[in-house]
């Protein structure tokens, strides 16, 4: 079940200014005697417009509950650099926080390799298990560009 409302966004604003998205998934194995388990997953995200113009703050919970042959599936977002964090318990949910905005629009071509359209930046924070422990996990500043290489559009 997937459900989403989200208002239409100019070129420039990096996320929708508001809106919702929220799945609902449920996996399992009816029909096999020799398998047992199941999933339920809850993946919810929610847009806010940020400080100034084409700024945008991103709320996401996500939940899962998992038995049996599931037992170590990971469904939802996990924290940023979760590959870097020990894990001592299995994840069960996650809460991300983003805060992103656009730095500069150069319009670089890099002859015919790259076209660089824009550079964007921001700030996130995230935590997992938030129902037992709810620690922050990781949280850190980003960087990222969009750019064309060899000439390849691509659609914003």
């Amino acid at each position: 079940l997937y459900f989403y409302r989200t208002a239409r966004r100019s070129a420039r604003d990096i996320n929708p200014k508001w809106g919702e998205q929220i799945s609902v998934r449920y996996s399992s194995l009816p029909f096999d005697d020799q398998l047992d388990g199941s999933i339920f997953t809850v993946e919810s995200s929610f847009f806010f417009p940020g400080l100034f113009k084409h700024h945008s703050f991103l709320a996401s919970f996500n939940y899962q509950n998992n038995t049996g042959i599931y037992r170590n599936s990971i469904e939802i977002p996990e924290v940023s650099g979760a590959g870097n964090i020990s894990r001592t318990t299995p994840l069960e949910s996650t809460l991300l926080l983003r805060y992103r905005f656009p730095l500069f629009y150069p319009d670089w071509e890099l002859s015919r390799f790259a076209y660089i359209k824009r550079f964007k930046a921001g700030f996130f924070a995230d935590a997992e298990n938030i129902t037992s422990s709810g620690e922050f996990k990781s949280y850190g500043l980003e960087l990222r560009a969009d750019c064309n290489l060899l000439r390849f559009y691509l659609p914003n």
